[in-house]
């Protein structure tokens, strides 16, 4: 688990970087293409793990037999935290706020296998929701842990990813509501 001081900080860090970020020119162009929304996403992804990696956090990156990072990996970054000392999968998400979706959020499998195999004991989606309208953009950030909110996923056997039904979820975090 990430435990709460380290949570905070992880996430008064990432509010101040990213209140300043929204304000960017680089971010007003990503805003102004076409598919704005996949373009946050993907940018949204690489300028967190940026920011967490200056921030002095203690980090890592799965990597495979070849010793590279894998592509696709249980968590975007892997914060360590708590004692014992473990790493903790985080899953970047971002999106615009108000529109919805049902973004994959991890193999069953995968984390199946990790939580068996006492590789992890969470697993953590790092929330990035941008409200952009005509005077200017804000973010909200959430750390939320999904063990903690499954009542708010579900699998789809396909491609075997648990899912967010993120209007339900949403609608449950505006309401005042915990896990």
């Amino acid at each position: 688990m990430i435990a709460k001081v380290g949570q905070t900080r992880l996430l008064a860090t990432l509010q101040r970087e990213w209140d300043s970020e929204v304000q960017s020119m680089r971010f007003r162009d990503i805003c102004a293409g076409k598919e704005r929304g996949h373009r946050i996403a993907d940018y949204a992804e690489e300028r967190t793990i940026e920011f967490i990696t200056q921030d002095d956090f203690s980090v890592a990156f799965e990597h495979g037999p070849d010793r590279l990072p894998r592509a696709r990996s249980m968590g975007d970054i892997w914060l360590m935290s708590g004692a014992p000392r473990i790493y903790n999968p985080i899953n970047v998400k971002a999106g615009i706020g108000g529109v919805g979706g049902q973004p994959n959020m991890v193999s069953l499998e995968k984390l199946t296998q990790g939580i068996l195999n006492h590789i992890v004991d969470s697993y953590w989606l790092l929330l990035l929701r941008f409200e952009i309208n005509d005077s200017g953009t804000l973010v909200g950030i959430k750390l939320v842990n999904i063990l903690d909110y499954l009542d708010f996923m579900h699998f789809d056997a396909g491609p075997g990813q648990i899912m967010l039904r993120s209007d339900r979820f949403y609608a449950h975090l505006e309401q005042g509501g915990t896990a």
